[in-house]
């Protein structure tokens, strides 16, 4: 079985689905972005949790990635909404990510559509913020 992991005794890796190197791989991805705000750790884990028993249908795989890139992308909309634009910038920011993860292994499916908005989400939750060593334009005279 391809991405199957039989001999762990020597391998470093986190392995969050034991029969799944590749899905393992995936998510430890998605949970590298994590210190920068890419995504939460506990949002992440709910992912795995529901794929639990799904493991290995990349279908699957997609639908529960962007179902939470569904939720944080409105909860994001919503905090935009009432004017709290570093908190919409940080959902928009880990919503594009799980919809990027989750199109990983499932290229062309029925949600791409969707998934390629990401670019757009990318620059929303840019409008938001100014980061240290951002570009910023000064008129001389």
């Amino acid at each position: 079985m391809r991405g199957n992991v039989t001999d762990r005794a020597n391998d470093p890796a986190f392995i969050y689905f034991p029969t799944n190197y590749r899905w393992s791989m995936g998510l430890l991805l998605c949970l590298s972005a994590a210190p920068s705000g890419g995504a939460e750790i506990d949002e992440v884990n709910r992912i795995g949790r529901a794929l639990k028993d799904k493991v290995g249908d990349d279908s699957a795989w997609l639908e529960e990635w962007a179902r939470m890139g569904d939720i944080v992308e409105a909860r994001g909309r919503d905090a935009e909404k009432k004017g709290h634009g570093l908190t919409a910038a940080a959902c928009l920011m880990r919503a594009a990510h799980y919809y990027q993860i989750g199109e990983r292994f499932l290229q062309h499916g029925p949600r791409s559509a969707a998934v390629y908005k990401m670019p757009r989400r990318r620059r929303e939750h840019s409008e938001h913020i100014v980061l240290p060593g951002s570009m910023c334009s000064v008129t001389m005279e």
